[in-house]
């Protein structure tokens, strides 16, 4: 009966700290890490069309809403230029960010940013924490001269 009592602690304490190991509850609420931001076409005329694509290196997990920025900056014959964009896309882990704008007007080179400026978890995320931020992954933008 003792030997019994035993292997029952034992069972017990061993499916104890199965279950405390397999519970990932600490990291399935990770922000996403990006990878790299590619910009279709690279090399741009004034006010054409641009596409700025960003890839996952992981997507996330558990995370309701991202609140994106791009933003364009560089320096031109008229001084600083910079713009930006925000936007929000709620269950973002389906599909890569991406974001459309118009070249700037003049000729130069631009660095395009990207990043997710605030992560909405659907439940608490890290340590707890309702909101979160992740990464940031930049590109050149070059834009030719008025032909």
């Amino acid at each position: 009966m003792k030997k019994t009592s035993v292997i029952l602690a034992v069972v017990s304490i061993l499916f104890l700290s199965v279950s405390c190991s397999n519970d990932d509850h600490a990291t399935d609420s990770r922000p996403p890490v990006f990878g790299e931001l590619k910009l279709s076409p690279s090399t741009a005329s004034p006010g054409d069309s641009v596409t700025a694509t960003v890839s996952y290196n992981y997507a996330g997990k558990k995370i309701y809403k991202n609140e994106y920025t791009l933003t364009v900056s560089g320096h031109t014959s008229s001084g600083q230029y910079e713009k930006s964009w925000k936007w929000e896309v709620i269950d973002p882990t389906k599909t890569e960010p991406f974001c459309k704008f118009a070249a700037p007007d003049e000729a130069g080179i631009y660095t395009v940013s990207f990043r997710a400026s605030r992560i909405n978890y659907s439940s608490g995320g890290p340590n707890g924490e309702l909101y979160g931020s992740a990464n940031s992954v930049s590109a050149v933008l070059y834009v030719k001269g008025k032909d």
